[in-house]
């Protein structure tokens, strides 16, 4: 009985331990998804570019408004960018420098991915 007790016991702390990478890795989508979309649209309601830099050997992503630095993301622990170096500008009418990718992975070996649109800037997360 204790030995049955003890499997069913590592199985939950293993479902456990997985289900948070995952929530992780979905807030982490969640929220560079919505730090694209704001950017873009700060970019159409101040008529002036805007620019996300990603950073994958330092883990994070830099917002910039007209190329002066505004705030440093860091990607929470466990979370990982699988891309290279990467820069998306949005210009004051919201289209993007270029249609991206961004992928993001955690420890686990899930990936989600943050896709921006070329031409119409929409940003979306896919598995």
């Amino acid at each position: 009985m204790l030995v049955l007790v003890s499997i069913l016991g590592g199985i939950t702390l293993s479902v456990g331990a997985e289900a948070l990478e995952s929530y992780k890795l979905d807030k982490a989508a969640r929220i560079l998804a919505s730090d694209l979309r704001e950017t873009r649209e700060k970019a159409i309601a101040e008529n002036k570019w805007q620019q996300v830099k990603f950073f994958p050997s330092a883990n994070m992503y830099r917002l910039s408004d007209a190329g002066v630095q505004n705030e440093d993301v860091q990607l929470e622990e466990g979370i990982v960018l699988k891309n290279g170096y990467l820069e998306i500008s949005f210009y004051p009418t919201g289209t993007p420098s270029i249609g991206a990718t961004i992928i993001l992975g955690n420890r686990k070996g899930k990936v989600l991915k943050v896709i921006v649109a070329p031409v119409t800037g929409r940003v979306r997360i896919s598995s």
